[in-house]
């Protein structure tokens, strides 16, 4: 099984709207990715909210913890997502 680390957030705007990214036009999820060679967390964090969604304003309000998950399918991975 392969290990992962990925990081992203929840992004609240002025109205308390939760800012969601689109996965292929198959689903919707919170803006994560990989952590990149040499970044933290929060600089992941901060970067792939970037490339997901376009949003640079951002406020690191409370870290969130993190969270194993599993995928399923012939290329099986075990990840923790830090939010």
């Amino acid at each position: 099984m392969i290990h992962t680390e990925s990081a992203g957030g929840v992004v609240v705007n002025a109205e308390g709207r939760i800012l969601l990214v689109s996965q292929h036009g198959t689903s919707w999820s919170l803006p994560k990715g990989h952590i990149e060679e040499g970044e933290t967390p929060l600089e992941a964090a901060r970067r792939e909210i970037r490339e997901e969604a376009g949003v640079t304003r951002l406020e690191l309000i409370r870290p969130l913890g993190s969270y194993s998950r599993h995928r399923l399918g012939p290329d099986v991975r075990r990840g923790t997502v830090q939010m």
